[in-house]
């Protein structure tokens, strides 16, 4: 009996993630999502982790998804990573295994001279050779060995937006990769009534009269905050009157704060570190606007949280950005480090609450239309089926209430 035949009578489809770490960020956020819906649709999905932290593996074990924690002490040691996947690949009976993140790539590819049996896929978070170009003959070695891996060892590729898959396509030498967007569990996003808008604004500090503009990521370079101080010192010598709240933590945290500080901002912009899902979706969704000023992004779950909650988005007009926000429509988009685009696209939403409200509903309309996880998980599920050779099952649809 074939292969595709024998799984064809099997009840379900069986899977193995393989991710860098679980440490709690947005590809692996994207998993936890995923995978309880994913069951649903017939797929038994287990997770293999390559090294600490695990932080958000017991997101997965409550649902009953198994954690496979490979322990490698170094993710560039390949062979370390290649040999204990291999290892697992070999005592389990899985029918596909899927890899999350550049590491994980590796690895099952070389577990192929281990185990070969299992259809091996990728997801593309990210464009890497986008974000760091190829400049030194190490960078163009490691290139070489990436194209070489996904051409002899990786049976297809999809991305999370089509500027990943255009950029990967392009710089690896991939044949089309398909595309399928992140997704949402809209069960977490529900509409927040007026007297609790008030009682979240007021816990915040937001006083009567005042806007509220929220951002939230790593404190980094690429997600553009001091553009974003800058901007908001604009509006404050335009008399504006907004309170600023950027969530996380990250590298650059001690040098915004000072340039906070430096330009007499601390009244306006606050840095709360970061905090659990649920307080950060209730100041979100309070907010007036989420800023998103972002340098590099190739999707932007952020983005899409925000409009999923209600929330009008101001971002950079970069990378995957256009492709969850149409400018004028379901969001703003400006020009990546552009401060004075930015305040003058924040003053005049500030200004028009009219508009806010017209492209906070628009947004939250095609956020809940495209990222929906119970639409993500089918078409994941349609391409696992193409992957192992079955006949695709007539897609259900589901209707999204708005």
């Amino acid at each position: 009996m074939k292969d595709s035949e024998h799984t064809e009578l099997r009840s379900s489809i069986r899977v193995l993630h393989v991710i860098d770490t679980l440490g709690a960020a947005g590809a692996e956020h994207q998993l936890a999502t995923l995978l309880p819906s994913l069951r649903g649709c017939g797929m038994e999905s287990e997770v293999a982790v390559l090294q600490a932290p695990y932080t958000l593996a017991p997101l997965f074990e409550k649902q009953g998804i198994a954690v496979h924690r490979l322990d490698v002490r170094d993710t560039r040691n390949f062979l370390s990573s290649g040999l204990r996947l291999g290892k697992l690949l070999r005592r389990e009976n899985y029918d596909i295994v899927h890899a999350h993140l550049w590491h994980s790539i590796t690895a099952i590819a070389l577990s192929k001279f281990i185990s070969r049996s299992q259809k091996r896929v990728v997801t593309f978070h990210n464009s890497e050779y986008q974000q760091f170009p190829v400049t030194t003959v190490v960078r163009w070695l490691h290139r070489t060995f990436d194209r070489t891996m996904l051409r002899f060892a990786i049976d297809h590729c999809t991305s999370v937006t089509h500027f990943i898959a255009r950029s990967n396509e392009a710089l690896l030498r991939l044949p089309p990769t398909e595309v399928i967007f992140n997704g949402l569990d809209l069960t977490q996003f529900p509409a927040m009534s007026k007297e609790r808008k008030n009682e979240v604004r007021e816990q915040l500090g937001v006083r009567e009269g005042e806007a509220l503009i929220v951002s939230a990521g790593r404190l980094a370079e690429q997600k553009g905050y001091s553009v974003l101080v800058d901007a908001i010192d604009r509006l404050a010598g335009a008399g504006i009157s907004a309170r600023t709240l950027i969530f996380g933590e990250g590298p650059l945290r001690q040098s915004l704060q000072n340039k906070i500080v430096g330009l007499g901002l601390a009244s306006k912009i606050q840095l709360p570190g970061s905090v659990n899902h649920k307080e950060l979706f209730e100041a979100i969704a309070a907010a007036d606007i989420f800023a998103f000023p972002s340098v590099n992004e190739p999707f932007g779950l952020a983005a899409a949280e925000a409009m999923a909650l209600g929330t009008v988005v101001v971002a950079s007009a970069v990378d995957g950005l256009p492709e969850l926000i149409e400018d004028g429509v379901s969001g703003i988009l400006v020009p990546a480090r552009d401060p004075q685009a930015l305040a003058c696209a924040l003053r005049d939403l500030v200004s028009h609450p009219e508009k806010r409200v017209t492209l906070a509903l628009a947004g939250r309309s095609r956020a809940r239309q495209l990222f929906d996880v119970t639409k993500i998980s089918s078409e994941v599920t349609e391409f696992y089926r193409r992957v192992l050779g079955l006949k695709v099952q007539a897609r259900v649809a589901t209707e999204v209430t708005h």
